[in-house]
């Protein structure tokens, strides 16, 4: 999971939060990062996560940023949101009433995929 926050976006640098939250899945343990990387997220970045079945790595912009060493053992989920919270201290910042609608989530391309062969157990 990826949440990009726009009170956390700036120029010069951004701070991304990524992990795996168990939920209901009792075979996995919360690991959950909040990091700053040199990155404008208001522009377009790829973000991606390979989901195998005893790991995850995260990537930004083709890099790997972190392996995570566990792995979800139900069907994968892809959810793209945004959500406005309104209350003070809500992950997108100060709520304002005056603030105009439509709001924008743009989205470049989403691709999904598993390899040939599978990841072979």
């Amino acid at each position: 999971m990826f949440e990009l926050l726009g009170n956390e976006a700036g120029r010069d640098s951004s701070i991304v939060r990524y992990g795996v939250h168990p939920w209901s899945d009792p075979t996995i343990r919360d690991e959950f990062f909040i990091e700053q990387f040199p990155i404008d997220t208001t522009q377009f970045h790829i973000y991606a996560v390979e989901w195998t079945p005893t790991h995850i790595d995260f990537y930004i912009d083709n890099v790997k940023i972190k392996a995570i060493h566990q792995s979800p053992q139900h069907p994968m989920q892809l959810m793209l949101s945004i959500f406005e919270l309104p209350f003070a201290g809500a992950w997108n910042g100060q709520y304002n009433l005056n603030d105009p609608y439509p709001k924008k989530f743009t989205i470049d391309y989403v691709r999904g995929y598993q390899p040939i062969n599978g990841y072979g157990t």
